[in-house]
């Protein structure tokens, strides 16, 4: 029997569900003959091609459960309020002018883009069916059981919505105590994805929550700013366009990445993508397929 999500007021919202929000997708649109679209790139298809944004990215009733409940009211309402907080840091530069509710907001919106993609979905679906493997591709022994074990009577989906009501609120606490970055790319550009939200961990640190910890969050919020989330204390606040660095693979020297390490996250974006890649011209994309191929 399914176990009814918490909150039963959050009905389903008619037509598709951006499992990617809109307003991320936006600043990557270019003008073309048939109006605003962007560069995509179709791993299923193999297709490179300008689409609608409206297109990509979406499944209808995606967050929605079998009892009639549904994660996309409360996923938009946090769109809604994080869309002025993105506009903000974008013309700023920088997040150093963020207030303390602003940044606990954006902090949500953030960890909500890591757990809530297709990416997620899979993997628990893949433990569901018992056909889990590793980071290696090594099949996972008895992981249907693991699943039962931890999320009884549970489907994925409503895994999923738990993890999106509940552990991302843990996770934002986490990010929160990070050091912030507003970085810019040097002659390149970012890519975006289904799973925008994208994250490197130093060797040695562990598993699970030490893992967590130890984690570089990046997220692409136009095609030439990211937004970067480092494994320090993050206040006070340095003055300047960035506030802080990564430390440790990547070093944004005042605010700005340069080529070679746009390339190192745009790698990150292209292992974690189920379905869409979205660069800012067909040539960003030509470019990114052009690089040998990584693991997920």
């Amino acid at each position: 029997m399914s176990k009814p999500f918490k909150n039963p007021s959050f009905a389903p919202s008619p037509g598709s569900q951006h499992t990617t929000p809109r307003l991320l997708l936006r600043q990557w649109a270019v003008d073309t003959p048939h109006g605003r679209r962007v560069w995509t790139y179709d791993l299923k298809t193999e297709k490179l091609q300008p689409k609608s944004i409206k297109s990509i990215m979406c499944s209808i009733g995606f967050y929605d459960m079998e009892n009639g409940s549904s994660l996309d009211p409360f996923l938009t309402r946090i769109e809604n309020q994080a869309g002025p907080i993105l506009s903000k840091i974008r013309r700023a530069r920088s997040p150093c002018s963020l207030s303390p509710a602003e940044q606990k907001t954006l902090a949500l919106f953030v960890m909500l883009q890591y757990l809530r993609s297709p990416l997620i979905r899979n993997h628990l679906e893949d433990f569901y069916a018992d056909t889990a493997r590793d980071g290696n591709g090594t099949p996972i022994p008895k992981s249907k059981e693991l699943f039962s074990k931890y999320y009884p009577e549970m489907m994925p989906v409503e895994v999923q919505s738990s993890f999106l009501a509940n552990w991302s609120f843990d996770l934002a606490r986490q990010l929160f105590q990070k050091r912030w970055a507003v970085v810019q790319a040097r002659n390149a550009s970012f890519l975006i994805s289904d799973h925008p939200v994208v994250s490197w961990s130093p060797e040695g640190t562990g598993p699970g929550k030490a893992t967590l910890k130890a984690r570089t969050y990046y997220m692409p919020i136009a095609p030439h700013l990211l937004l970067q989330f480092a494994n320090l204390t993050r206040l006070p606040f340095p003055h300047g366009a960035a506030c802080g660095g990564i430390r440790g693979q990547m070093w944004a020297r005042n605010g700005y990445m340069a080529r070679d390490d746009v390339i190192k996250v745009n790698h990150f974006q292209k292992m974690k993508a189920v379905r869409w890649i979205v660069g800012a011209s067909r040539s960003a994309l030509d470019f990114a397929n052009s690089l040998p191929p990584e693991k997920r």
